[in-house]
């Protein structure tokens, strides 16, 4: 292994100009700098500019969706560990050099915790437990926001599923779960999670309220059904599931929220 990994951050962003800046510059405050930050503009109405050595844009006019994107950045680094990062969430002091640190070794996948920077106090209803991992917080599992990825694997194995993640306003994901899950893990990759490889994720007001987490159960629902081939034989089950989960909305009506917003995930599983 190389003693000291060359790692390229990309980034992919969509009309977020100003989160965007601050992730980068959340990486030039490092302890350690990467060795070069790809910006991968997904059709941004503003075009997105950065002026640093470090950084380069490239630029699509159409919108063409987050995997696709990421595949774009992959290929045009000339680094052999990718990290990933999202345009809304800031990198903590040490995050390239831990990634770097963990490289050194004989590591084809590494990720940590995402932590939430709330911009407003969350509603007196909220469980981050509960809710977390529909705004994008996870203490405990690689996600999509802080991961990165020996570039020799995307060759192995193939790189992200350009049918899943976001593209035109579908908030579809999954696409680094399957690669790392589903592809990575059987083709016998080793995987690490890093408890101090840290990255805060902001949550934006609108992620706080119950109309944006049902619209996130609908797409996950989808997501998942989408991942998994052969899940149309899971439909009879999927159908006794809601019909169950009904019947619980009306005994336990102080979980209310939580039985709602899992109907609404087999929904999606159902109209995929």
């Amino acid at each position: 292994m190389s003693r000291y990994p060359r790692v390229a951050v990309v980034i992919v962003t969509h009309n977020r100009n100003k989160d965007c800046k601050e992730t980068i510059e959340s990486l030039l405050r490092g302890s350690e700098l990467p060795d070069e930050i790809i910006v991968v503009d997904d059709a941004s109405s503003k075009p997105f500019k950065f002026e640093h050595e470090l950084v380069r844009v490239l630029r699509y006019d159409n919108e063409i969706g987050l995997s696709a994107s990421r595949n774009a950045g992959v290929r045009a680094s000339r680094a052999n560990v990718i990290a990933f990062i999202d345009d809304d969430a800031l990198a903590t002091k040490d995050w390239i050099k831990i990634i770097r640190r963990a490289f050194r070794k004989d590591i084809d996948v590494a990720g940590g915790p995402v932590l939430p920077l709330y911009l407003v106090t969350p509603p007196k209803w909220w469980e981050e437990k509960t809710w977390g991992s529909y705004i994008g917080v996870s203490k405990d599992r690689i996600i999509g926001c802080n991961f990165a990825v020996r570039k020799s694997l995307f060759s192995d194995i193939g790189y992200f599923n350009t049918r899943l993640g976001r593209k035109k306003g579908k908030l579809l994901s999954n696409e680094e779960i399957e690669f790392i899950e589903d592809r990575a893990s059987k083709a016998g990759a080793k995987i690490l999670f890093i408890s101090n490889m840290k990255v805060y994720h902001k949550i934006y007001p609108h992620r706080l309220t119950m109309w944006y987490l049902m619209k996130r159960s609908w797409w996950q629902g989808r997501s998942d059904f989408m991942r998994h081939p052969g899940s149309y034989r899971r439909i009879p089950k999927i159908v006794v599931r809601i019909m169950v989960k009904l019947l619980k909305c009306v005994l336990y009506p102080t979980q209310f929220r939580k039985w709602i917003l899992t109907i609404i995930y087999d929904l999606g599983c159902l109209f995929s």
